[in-house]
C-alpha cells in the first residue's frame, strides 16, 4: 500500500490532496483513491480507479494533477489507470504556507493517526502536470 495524503483532508478541515490505495474488505475490491480540493470545497471527491496490488512488491504510482486541463490521471507502473474531470472552482492544492505536506500518514496528529505499513522510496513532487510519455520513461529507467 502505497500513500500519499494531506494534513487534514480525511477530517474534512483543510480539502487539499490525497491519493491512497485502498482495499474494500466489503466486496474485496482494490482502488487507487484520489482527492483534490481547493482547501475550502473538494474540486474532486473520491474518485476510484479499480488496480490490483500485491503485498511485497515495488509499485511506481504517479497522480499528474492539470489545472490547465482541470484534470487528474492516475498511473501505475507507468500506466495510466484512471482520468477524470474535476470542478474547476479554485486551484488544486498540494500544500502551502498553513498546511503541510505529509507522505505516508494520513495527517490525523490527534484522533487515531493512520502510517503506511510500509516502504515508501523517492518521492517527488513536481510544479507541472507530468505527460504520459514522461511517466512513462520515468518507469522504465527504475
Amino acid at each position: 500500500m502505497v500513500r500519499l495524503e494531506r494534513k487534514g483532508t480525511t477530517s474534512g478541515q483543510d480539502w487539499t490532496f490525497d491519493a491512497k490505495l485502498v482495499y474494500a474488505a466489503s466486496d474485496k475490491s482494490q482502488n487507487l483513491q484520489v482527492n483534490i480540493g481547493n482547501g475550502t470545497s473538494w474540486l474532486l471527491s473520491g474518485d476510484n480507479w479499480p488496480y490490483h496490488f500485491e503485498a511485497n512488491r515495488w509499485y511506481h504510482v504517479v497522480v499528474a494533477v492539470d489545472d490547465g486541463r482541470d484534470s487528474v490521471t492516475a498511473f501505475v507502473n507507468g500506466v495510466p489507470i484512471g482520468k477524470s474531470g474535476f470542478d474547476t472552482a479554485g486551484t488544486p492544492r498540494l500544500a502551502d504556507s498553513t498546511r503541510v505536506l505529509k507522505i505516508g500518514n494520513n495527517g490525523r496528529d490527534s484522533t487515531t493517526p493512520q502510517w503506511f505499513a510500509g516502504s515508501i522510496d523517492e518521492v517527488a513532487v513536481h510544479t507541472l502536470a507530468l505527460p504520459a510519455t514522461y511517466v512513462q520513461r520515468q518507469y522504465e529507467a527504475g
